[in-house]
């Protein structure tokens, strides 16, 4: 009896994965609030330590900032699966298995001195942002109708209602 075979069937981790990969990969396309927040926050600022050094021949701190900054991205993109509360358990052993790439690479890179697997894992932790960050309300371009307005809806209004029934 197999655990998890690779099938067709709605119960296929890597299926559900990759149907969540290639939805979540275009929900955000059109959304301008995401895209601003990606280029100015996270590869701006976030990656200022890379660019800073971007035109240096120092190439070993180069590289070392550049492991800094994909190790930094990737981590809170994965504690963002760990920690998230869905039906989607996938996103743990997904979150995991990327940990675990990218520490190889990271090993690579700084051992060997290859700048290229740096780059390359850069280009994943950024694409696992992506994914972490595609359904975050926050960056969406329009607010939800059903998200309540300020206050929390659960406590009773104080004040006085001048003898109005409520």
């Amino acid at each position: 009896m197999t655990i998890c075979a690779i099938t067709k069937d709605n119960n296929n981790g890597f299926r559900l994965w990759w149907d969540w990969f290639t939805s979540t990969m275009r929900k955000p396309l059109k959304c301008l609030n995401f895209w601003a927040y990606f280029v100015v926050g996270v590869i701006m600022c976030g990656g200022a330590g890379v660019w800073s050094l971007l035109f240096t021949e120092n190439k070993p701190s180069y590289l070392m900032a550049l492991c800094s900054f994909y190790r930094v991205i990737a981590g809170a993109s994965c504690m963002d699966f760990v920690f998230r509360d869905d039906e989607k358990k996938f996103l743990k052993g997904f979150s995991f298995l990327c940990s675990a790439i990218l520490a190889i690479f990271t090993l690579i890179a700084v051992l060997k001195e290859y700048i290229w697997i740096a780059i390359i894992a850069t280009v994943i932790s950024l694409i696992l942002w992506w994914l972490a960050n595609a359904e975050n309300p926050t960056l969406a371009d329009i607010a939800k109708p059903s998200a309540p307005i300020g206050g929390d809806i659960d406590n009773e209004i104080q004040g006085s209602t001048g003898g109005m029934l409520v």
